[in-house]
């Protein structure tokens, strides 16, 4: 067989639907039109821009933990808030299970660490702006996490120094149950 050294359009589309079936390759909208994220071309290094994020005192951190992470989890996050992905000298902050995103003067670092089976998000910013982007990243979390049947998810956000659960998260109390709320 012969491949041509530029597929016609037919035979790109297929190709890409294909990788998409697969989920090697994921479609992301930009203004100008169409982009294919390939999450294993990504480069590994996080870029230098990680940096306001570890001395963040005022951060609202998130953090999710599952039995099995799943696979391209931040990718697909980030196909899904494409524009609104951080760029630094024209380059999009975008690396292998990670990224950053930007909205309002807030800045949020979503990373995968499938060794611990967890996805964190540390979100940046003014109180206001951190706010409205941490609940931004809860319903797309949300969105994604229904997208897998049967997940189970365990949600946990940073207060004080410590992981506890959000007050949302907790059961409805039932006759005769306390429900604690943090």
């Amino acid at each position: 067989m012969v491949l041509q050294a530029e597929p016609g359009e037919a035979s790109r589309t297929y190709l890409l639907q294909f990788l998409r079936r697969l989920a090697i390759a994921y479609p992301a909208q930009t203004a100008s039109g169409t982009v294919w994220l390939v999450p294993r071309a990504l480069p590994e290094a996080p870029p230098g821009s990680m940096d306001g994020f570890r001395d963040a005192t005022e951060a609202i951190c998130l953090r999710y933990t599952y039995p099995a992470l799943p696979d391209g989890l931040v990718t697909r996050l980030s196909v899904r808030r494409f524009g609104f992905i951080e760029e630094v000298r024209e380059q999009k902050q975008l690396w292998s299970g990670c990224v950053i995103l930007a909205r309002k003067g807030a800045r949020v670092l979503i990373r995968s660490m499938p060794q611990d089976r967890q996805v964190l998000l540390i979100v940046t910013g003014t109180s206001k702006t951190r706010r409205q982007l941490a609940d931004l990243c809860r319903e797309e979390m949300r969105d994604l996490h229904a997208e897998f049947p049967d997940l189970q998810v365990f949600e946990e956000t940073l207060v004080r120094g410590e992981w506890v659960i959000p007050a949302r998260a907790l059961p409805q109390a039932g006759a005769g149950q306390e429900t604690a709320v943090v």
